[in-house]
């Protein structure tokens, strides 16, 4: 009962194991001072020791990913697919590597490149691993700021940022026109359902959501759940499908963009929610807002909220209780502006003005959500001939493309010559015709087409 025994990165995996009546563990019988780091073992013995390897991650190279522990000379190693388990090996091609897909591969040119910062210090994300180490970095650096430099469809992977109510998010997100596609399907007792579940004094933009969110409890929010803090969205887009079961006398309050700011310990906090668009489908429409549930700003809460140049083109089933078109009314004093915001069809209380299908596709109501302003927020979407926020619009035009065959190629060229004689002519995509956005369609496309075709950007 003297020494020091140190054991890391071991693995206990016998084929049978018959346990002693006394004396028994799992990994190494009591004795002297034991320190057992990144262990793992499959049948356990006496005392526990180490952590539980399944049969799954055993053959899908986890429990080898875990045991090589980011070492340099390769020690654990397993052929995905075809090894049952981690083996002892130097050969490289056992190697495995986190996959930028999910789960785990041998290909390195699959492998997936831990979070990295810009030179502003935002996170980089681009990967639903991305997204889950940004989660993680939030519990313990809630002002962390992002930016997603790709779409990122989760799976389905349940990972939401500030999930911990006591940690709220706290920092600036920049979803830079990329879509995140979530199928949440969860229930919480503390927070709404969101992407970012727990929210306070944070910016987010920039960002369009598409998937699904199920709550299976009460609250949900397109972007933000429970509002902690101030808190800016802006220039955001979901389009998801949203759902809250219920229970009790705990029902509905679901945000299209937002859910809630009611926490007792909550005061003084302005939510602005500007330049967004719901174009989702609510499938219980029980206490609900087209943007937001609601706000608490009576009984000196003195929270309050602003919606401004917003537009709802989503749907709703069952519509019931204090549901509102853009935010719940009759909800703990209504401390809530709504401002040149639209709407297709309301939804239990009218709030805002009604858009009519021809404003909608004539460009009426894009040019009414730009309110004048010099900064051109709301287009003319042609793909759907609807109002969309410019950041999101056009994300499939292929620049050069004016005739719309799918690729640049010779026929553009001709394309482009046909619209600079005849401006009106119809059977052309002439924002793809302008190649070189320069505003409008002249021989310096036929230059940038040119440069396409080449292999040229």
């Amino acid at each position: 009962n003297v020494g020091t025994l140190n054991m890391s990165n071991c693995l206990f995996m016998p084929e049978t194991a018959e346990i002693g009546s006394s004396y028994t563990s799992t990994l190494v019988q009591d004795g002297g001072t034991t320190n057992i780091s990144n262990c793992y073992y499959t049948s356990a013995m006496g005392t526990v020791q180490g952590t539980q390897a399944t049969t799954e991650q055993l053959s899908d190279g986890t429990i080898a990913y875990k045991l090589q522990n980011n070492r340099t000379e390769l020690f654990w190693g397993q052929r995905i697919g075809i090894d049952e388990r981690p083996v002892l090996t130097s050969d490289e091609s056992h190697r495995v590597y986190r996959s930028k897909n999910g789960g785990y591969t041998n290909n390195p040119e699959e492998a997936y490149e831990e979070l990295k910062q810009d030179g502003e210090g935002y996170y980089l994300l681009g990967s639903v691993q991305n997204w889950q180490d940004f989660a993680a970095l939030v519990q313990t650096t809630p002002t962390a700021n992002a930016r997603m430099t790709a779409d990122i469809d989760l799976g389905d992977d349940q990972t939401m940022v500030g999930y911990d109510f006591s940690l709220p998010y706290r920092g600036i997100f920049d979803g830079q026109g990329h879509t995140l596609t979530v199928n949440y399907d969860m229930t919480t007792y503390d927070t709404a359902v969101a992407p970012f579940a727990c929210v306070g004094d944070a910016t987010i933009q920039n960002l369009h959501v598409d998937g699904s969110i199920i709550q299976r409890r009460c609250a949900a929010g397109g972007v933000a759940g429970t509002i902690k803090g101030n808190l800016t969205v802006k220039k955001c887009w979901v389009s998801a499908y949203m759902y809250v079961q219920g229970y009790g006398d705990y029902q509905g309050t679901i945000g299209g963009i937002a859910s809630c700011c009611d926490d007792p310990n909550v005061r003084n906090c302005e939510i602005v929610i500007e330049d967004c668009l719901f174009s989702g489908h609510l499938g219980s429409g029980y206490h609900c807002g087209g943007l937001m549930s609601h706000v608490h700003g009576s009984d000196g809460y003195n929270n309050s909220a602003e919606l401004n140049n917003c537009l709802n083109l989503g749907t709703c089933n069952g519509i019931a209780g204090s549901t509102g078109t853009f935010i719940r009314t009759g909800v703990q004093g209504d401390p809530y502006t709504i401002t040149n915001c639209y709407y297709k069809i309301a939804w239990g209380a009218v709030q805002g003005t009604q858009a009519t299908a021809e404003q909608l596709a004539d460009g009426t109501i894009a040019t009414a959500l730009n309110a004048g302003r010099e900064e051109e927020v709301w287009v003319q979407d042609p793909e759907t001939n609807q109002p969309m926020l410019k950041i999101f619009a056009n994300k499939n035009l292929i620049l050069g493309d004016a005739n719309d065959s799918g690729a640049v190629e010779i026929g553009d060229i001709t394309s482009v010559l046909t619209l600079m004689a005849t401006p009106d002519a119809t059977g052309y995509n002439n924002q793809a015709a302008d190649a070189n956005q320069s505003g409008g369609i002249e021989i310096g496309d036929i230059t940038t087409i040119l440069t396409i075709m080449a292999g040229g950007e």
